[in-house]
């Protein structure tokens, strides 16, 4: 399903006006950048063997609430995506 930047953008406000719904995007967003890092390293690195390989948990803090997520494991353990550095400092 494809959705104009328009749509995204309607979508996203609306679920921001929702209780908790801040909260949810940012979880989804971060998600989904770990995601995306994920493949592009498996992409560029092109290590024999190494593929996805699950799902570790994780959380750190929002306004005002933890948010907890799931971060992208590759088959070796070399992948540590760099977003979870900037949340930590």
């Amino acid at each position: 399903m494809d959705f104009t930047k328009e749509q995204l953008s309607e979508l996203i406000c609306k679920h921001s006006e929702k209780e908790n719904g801040l909260h949810d995007l940012m979880e989804i967003m971060l998600e989904s950048l770990m995601i995306s890092e994920r493949r592009e390293y498996l992409h560029e690195e092109s290590v024999a063997g190494n593929k996805c390989n699950g799902y570790r948990p994780g959380r750190t803090y929002g306004h005002g609430r933890t948010l907890t997520f799931r971060i992208p494991r590759d088959r070796y353990g070399n992948f540590h995506p760099r977003i979870l550095a900037i949340l930590r400092d």
